[in-house]
């Protein structure tokens, strides 16, 4: 429907890296600190709502589609810094299912 932001050019140069120093290089589900990571682990910057979620929303609230994506996929607002294991945590297996579930029930999604 839209294209990845994550590949873009100002999400690479403005958007990740605002976001990591806003929230001071630290996972905001564990606390760590960048130089705390274990090998292998990095931190992320995530979107709350996934980004193609909070899209909907705003094209259903009437929201032209440039300004929906830019705001859905780019808004720090919407983004907090995860590390590896967190997001990992989030977005695993059982989490997927469970939104999934709570979507066709018009719950609203585990976040």
């Amino acid at each position: 429907m839209t294209a990845w932001p994550y590949s873009t050019r100002e999400w690479r140069d403005r958007v990740r890296p605002a976001c990591l120093a806003r929230d001071g290089h630290t996972c905001r589900g564990c606390g760590r600190h960048a130089t705390e990571l274990d090998q292998g682990e990095t931190l992320i910057a995530d979107h709350v709502t996934p980004w193609r979620d909070r899209l909907a929303q705003l094209l259903a609230d009437g929201l032209p589609l440039a300004a929906a994506r830019q705001l859905a996929a780019f808004d720090l607002a919407g983004l907090q810094t995860l590390c590896s294991t967190c997001s990992g945590r989030k977005d695993g297996p059982l989490a997927r299912r469970l939104r999934a579930g709570e979507r066709r029930r018009g719950m609203v999604p585990v976040r």
